[in-house]
C-alpha cells in the first residue's frame, strides 16, 4: 500500500464533535492561511494575483494534469502556489505574529478579535473559489465580519447586509 503524503501538514486541534472536526479544521487553517499572508511577504514560487485562484490548503493541487490558460498569442497564465521561505518562516515566528495568533485563535466571544479571525477565513475561502458569485459573497461576508458590531443600527453594517442578502438570493 502506498501511502499519499502531501507538501505540507496541518496539525490541528478543534473543539468540535467528531462529525464537524475536519470542517472546524479547514476553517481555523483558512484564518491561519490569511494571518500567514499578511506576515510575510518573502514567499517563492509563482504566486496567485489579483483575482486568480489560490491552491487550496488541505485538498492536493494536481500537478499530474497542469493546464495553461491562453489568453493570446503570447500570454499564458499558470494556477499560482506558494513556497515557503526560510525568512518567511523566521517571519512567523516573530513574537508580535505569535502574540496576534493566540488573541486570533482564542478570542473572547463578541470581541474585535473574533470579527478579525472570521474576516481572514472568509478571505482564504473566497480567494479559493472559482465562481465569481461565491468569491464575491465570500469578500462581503469578510467585510460584514471585519465591520458589523453588537450596535445592530449602524449603518454600514445595514448596507453590506442588504446587499449580501440580495446577492446571495436565487434568481435574483
Amino acid at each position: 500500500m502506498t501511502l499519499y503524503m502531501p507538501g505540507s501538514v496541518w496539525v490541528v486541534e478543534v473543539p468540535a464533535t467528531k462529525a464537524n472536526v475536519a470542517e472546524e479544521a479547514k476553517w481555523l487553517i483558512d484564518v491561519a492561511v490569511s494571518l500567514m499572508r499578511l506576515s510575510t511577504s518573502q514567499w517563492k514560487g509563482h504566486l496567485p494575483g489579483i483575482g486568480e485562484l489560490e491552491a487550496h490548503p488541505i485538498y492536493p493541487t494536481i500537478h499530474a494534469q497542469p493546464h495553461m490558460t491562453f489568453d493570446d498569442a503570447s500570454t499564458a497564465t499558470l494556477p499560482g502556489w506558494y513556497e515557503t521561505t526560510a525568512k518567511a518562516v523566521v517571519d512567523q515566528n516573530l513574537p508580535k505574529i505569535q502574540s496576534l495568533a493566540s488573541i486570533l485563535f482564542d478570542p473572547s466571544d463578541k470581541s474585535l478579535a473574533q470579527r478579525v479571525a472570521q474576516g481572514l477565513g472568509w478571505m482564504t475561502r473566497g480567494r479559493q473559489v472559482a465562481d465569481r458569485a461565491e468569491r464575491l459573497l465570500s469578500f462581503f461576508t469578510a467585510l460584514e465580519s471585519l465591520l458589523t458590531s453588537t450596535d445592530k443600527t449602524d449603518p454600514v453594517t445595514q448596507t453590506i447586509s442588504r446587499h449580501v442578502s440580495v446577492i446571495y438570493t436565487p434568481g435574483c
